[in-house]
């Protein structure tokens, strides 16, 4: 073992004031992501588990994840649990039941960084670790959406950051292996293989590095790799013998094959860095302070912990860098790793020596967010004044409050450069984080809220046309956001080709045009089983409403649900039906 393992830093730091700190950083995280959680209608993929988790609910069937008493195969489950029983607590699926489990993740991984930091760094670098982390780009906008990337980003962090924190500070080998095994267990039962790939990797390789062959190579090791094939196992075993082979091996792998080619590697490989760094804006102005030669000399006293953060860093990069199909937000499970670097380098340099490369280059981001800041605030005070931005405009008393706040943290900015020592620093990283959380929380809330549609009220309309809504089927799946709002399951029926392929009993209906569809074919199926169909139906019917489900307004939407009736008594003779019944034309 190395010498790493050290006691914590700042030892005559009051407890006491580190607490309240914490406490602090905590509230105001809290209050960034909980504050205004119901606002934004459910939508994207929010609306897809949401109705996972409702009717595992109503089947009593936790194992095996369905969409209209379909199975679908696409990921493990633990996220539509975790909304299935915060809907529990709440006694309803709203908005909050399907985002809390988000934004408490969010509140742990912030927690989480800020104790992995104090192992050793100050209080300003463990402040300035958690805060960058929290009010990332990114994470203000998927953090508090019912979406699996947080509690996926919470599970994989932690087995990184509290197995390492277990190795520094010499905890049983057994712990700190079941530990990290265990957290990369529920990462895998929330998103797949990512979680125990990243793990693995960056502690083998942390491993072989440090030529620790006696902890790689142990029993514990094993033991770990138990807890982890336990944790998985637990669902994994019932849910094969519930569906197939096929069915487990689309759950794991489908996703992770959909994202490899060669076609557009060079560009996506020239891209993808810039997007990463766009998406930790504007913490990631920071980094650059690496280019600097005695910066990173300063840095030495954190050896074994950089080490670990750059191993994981390293090991899990590949695997966006190198899919085409990759996006942002897949490397969020590493951003924590990159915010503790971020504190380290935000601590040398505040405490780097006057008229430094290091001290210039924190300056230089307080003087560049402060003209951001200042910015912001004079552009969303005006911008009620100019049409073309009336989507942006801002009700008068948040447009009012913004501008002051902007301008209040933009002058602390500029007092924080000023003086020495770690109290501006502190100060500045609070003014900071809170101005950020206002901005999304309110300003960008309510400029997406300008452009929403209100499909709860569309979707309660059309559900009033029907006579019995829990009697309504759907030809082929229907979009999880009608389902959503719908609230009651509508069972999945193949589309008929033929008049013997509709159920007797069916007399309202409903199916899913998309912007593709033809009078000839029309796209069915659901996640990565897309298929065609015929564009017409084998029996007279009529409309009786049509649903526009994008969550954007649009004359066009490239979504819509049309509801039907049959048309009763149905012909004998199929050939009496014309067979170019024509799907109507798409409206709001």
């Amino acid at each position: 073992m190395s010498d790493e393992r050290s006691q914590l830093p700042g030892e005559s730091e009051n407890s006491r004031s580190v607490f309240c700190h914490l406490l602090l950083l905590l509230a105001i995280v809290g209050i960034i992501y909980g504050a205004r959680i119901g606002t934004m209608p459910v939508h994207g993929e929010e609306t897809r588990w949401a109705r996972g988790g409702a009717l595992m609910m109503e089947t009593g069937d936790w194992i095996v994840p369905r969409q209209q008493y379909q199975v679908y195969a696409d990921r493990p489950p633990l996220n539509s649990w975790a909304m299935a029983a915060a809907s529990m607590l709440r006694g309803k699926l709203d908005a909050a039941a399907v985002r809390l489990p988000s934004v408490l993740a969010i509140v742990a991984t912030t927690l989480l960084v800020f104790v992995y930091a104090r192992m050793f760094l100050d209080l300003l670098g463990s402040i300035a670790a958690a805060a960058a982390f929290a009010t990332m780009g990114q994470v203000l906008q998927i953090g508090r959406l019912g979406e699996s990337d947080a509690v996926f980003t919470l599970f994989i962090s932690a087995s990184l950051l509290l197995w390492h924190a277990g190795y520094v500070r010499r905890w049983p080998s057994v712990c700190i292996w079941t530990i990290g095994y265990s957290c990369a267990g529920f990462g895998a039962l929330t998103k797949g293989l990512q979680a125990p790939v990243y793990f693995c990797a960056a502690a083998t390789v942390f491993l072989i590095w440090k030529r620790d062959w006696r902890t790689l190579f142990s029993w514990s090791h094993a033991a770990g790799i138990a807890a982890f094939a336990a944790i998985v196992g637990a669902w994994q075993i019932p849910f094969y013998l519930m569906t197939d082979t096929e069915t487990v091996l689309i759950t794991w792998f489908a996703s992770q094959t959909d994202r490899v080619g060669l076609s557009g590697l060079p560009s996506h490989m020239a891209s993808y860095p810039l997007e990463t760094l766009a998406c930790l804006l504007p913490w990631s102005l920071l980094l650059i302070q690496l280019v600097n030669r005695p910066l990173r000399q300063s840095l030495r006293d954190e050896t074994g912990h950089l080490e670990f953060l750059i191993i994981a860093i390293a090991v899990a990069y590949p695997t966006v860098w190198l899919s085409v199909g990759a996006r942002g937000r897949y490397f969020m499970p590493l951003y924590p790793c990159i915010a503790v670097i971020l504190g380290i380098i935000i601590q040398r340099s505040v405490q780097a020596p006057v008229g430094s490369y290091a001290r210039r280059g924190w300056n230089r981001f307080l003087v560049s967010l402060s003209l951001v800041c200042a910015g912001a605030a004079v552009f969303v005070a005006c911008a009620g004044l100019i049409p073309s931005l009336k989507d942006v405009a801002q009700p008068p008393v948040m447009a009012a409050i913004f501008a002051v706040a902007g301008l209040a943290v933009a002058v602390t900015l500029l007092w924080a450069r000023k003086g020495a020592g770690n109290l501006r620093a502190e100060v500045a990283i609070y003014a900071l984080t809170a101005f950020l959380g206002l901005a999304y929380t309110g300003v960008v809330i309510n400029a997406n809220m300008a452009t929403r549609t209100d499909i709860a009220q569309l979707v309660a309309e059309a559900k009033a046309k029907v006579p019995v809504p829990e009697d309504l089927v759907s030809l082929g799946p229907v979009f999880h956001r009608f389902c959503y709002y719908y609230e009651d399951t509508i069972p999945e029926i193949p589309w008929p080709e033929r008049v013997e392929d509709l159920p007797g009993e069916v007399d309202y209906f409903c199916f899913e045009r998309h912007s593709g569809d033809t009078p000839e074919q029309r796209i069915d199926g659901r996640g990565r089983t897309l298929r065609t169909t015929s564009g017409t139906l084998p029996f007279p019917w009529e409309k009786i409403v049509e649903v526009g489900c994008d969550s954007r307004a649009k004359e066009v939407h490239d979504r819509t649900v049309i509801i039907g009736r049959v048309l009763r008594p149905l012909p004998q003779n199929p050939g009496d039906i014309s067979r170019t019944v024509n799907l109507p034309t798409i409206q709001r």
